[in-house]
């Protein structure tokens, strides 16, 4: 036991403990805060245009509407509106040629996603 006492008596003389004053404190948690709120933004930014960017479910609904077409259960002129995007078929004759134009136009942001397919029978 006297060697525990002696020990930390020796300990308290040697080392004297240094702590950080509350203006360091607070301005390295402010710190820490404005890199994570910039990191939330730059995430849920990135976030939302990855979201905006994706055209999986559209071009999926335009494949649909093509094997409909192809098997003879919907004929052009159609129209159609699955959430933000408008859908339209239509009959175009470019170079002596009939096509069929399977389009998606995006209300919101313009954008517009176009298939074709050559009309082999006349529907």
């Amino acid at each position: 036991m006297v060697v525990l006492k002696k020990w930390f008596l020796y300990l308290k003389k040697s080392k004297k403990v240094r702590a950080s004053s509350l203006t360091e404190v607070l301005v390295a948690t402010v710190l820490i805060l404005v890199v994570f709120g910039i990191a939330v933004v730059t995430f849920d930014s990135t976030l939302q245009s990855t979201i905006n960017r994706n055209t999986q479910p559209i071009e999926t609904e335009l494949n649909e509407l093509q094997y409909l077409y192809k098997n003879g259960k919907i004929k052009p002129p159609f129209k159609d509106a699955i959430g933000n995007w408008e859908i339209t078929i239509e009959k175009k004759v470019l170079q002596n040629e009939t096509f069929i134009f399977f389009d998606a136009v995006h209300k919101m942001s313009k954008k517009t996603i176009t298939k074709k397919i050559k009309n082999i029978d006349n529907h």
